[in-house]
């Protein structure tokens, strides 16, 4: 994966000097954000997706399930995409209705860690590092986001409306059911196609939040320019959980029917981002 260096972020200096970009600037501060992040998710990427069985040496916490690990990483690569194409563009209104999701996956990341905590490994740098981000995050990022919304102008949505309803509508079931799944655990263990414990089971649940919630910021924020980004990197972290559901294939129960309906509706939204995006 090609991470810029820090050199290579723009430097701005004031409103005056800079020149004017369509939909305001992303800004200095989001770019050195978006590194750090970058950092932590490609750490965890490699953890999860090649070393799956060493997790309770080198994570945070013990996934004893590797599915659950490759799940998590599918998420994580979606986040390395978004943040590296933050780093790389000037224009906010380019990145913007992707930060809505972010936040929504902090959160419940965070929410069950707090929850959790007695799972996690807590002597180990893996842990400091995952409670400092999501310590920091499910604040700041709102708190970026809100600011540089702010000081963004906001373009006219020129997608259609009609296509625009049928994304948030999906967005917005697929986000209920990660918040039924997340606040009701024990049942989400009983009916999960491979074994997950309470926490696996609210990380999972935010999982499906975080590909939930795009489509519902997407269709909220309209525009051609606005949903490009964000889809890619949703349409790249889909793609992973395909390849998780290959990966993990000896550890999911396939006579449950919920299996092929989970890796049903993922290529679905895999097949409708491609079209959405082959479209724009």
């Amino acid at each position: 994966m090609l991470i810029p260096s820090p050199a290579a972020v723009p430097s701005f200096t004031n409103a005056a000097e800079a020149s004017p970009v369509a939909g305001g600037q992303v800004g200095r501060l989001t770019k050195w954000i978006a590194l750090a992040v970058i950092f932590f998710l490609a750490d965890a990427i490699q953890l999860l997706f090649l070393l799956p069985d060493r997790t309770g040496e080198l994570f945070a916490w013990a996934i004893d399930v590797q599915t659950t690990s490759f799940v998590l990483a599918a998420a994580y690569v979606a986040g390395a995409y978004f943040f590296i194409r933050v780093v790389m563009v000037d224009s906010w209104r380019r990145v913007e209705a992707g930060f809505p999701a972010v936040v929504v996956f902090v959160w419940g990341a965070a929410g069950a860690t707090a929850l959790h905590l007695d799972r996690f490994i807590h002597d180990g740098l893996s842990f400091a590092a995952w409670a400092a981000i999501y310590a920091v995050a499910p604040i700041g990022l709102p708190l970026l986001y809100l600011a540089r919304r702010r000081a963004a102008r906001v373009p006219f949505a020129d997608t259609p409306l009609p296509g625009r309803a049928a994304m948030g509508v999906i967005g917005g079931a697929v986000v209920l059911a990660a918040l039924l799944a997340f606040a009701l655990p024990q049942v989400t263990i009983g009916l999960c196609p491979w074994e997950l414990t309470p926490l696996t089971a609210r990380i999972v649940a935010t999982v499906m939040a975080l590909f939930g919630s795009l489509w519902v910021s997407v269709a909220l924020h309209g525009g051609t320019t606005a949903a490009r980004i964000p889809l890619e990197a949703h349409g790249l972290g889909l793609v992973f959980l395909l390849i998780a559901a290959v990966r993990g294939a000896g550890d999911i129960d396939w006579t449950n029917p919920l299996a092929a309906i989970l890796v049903a509706g993922v290529a679905a939204m895999a097949l409708a981002v491609a079209t959405t995006l082959a479209r724009r």
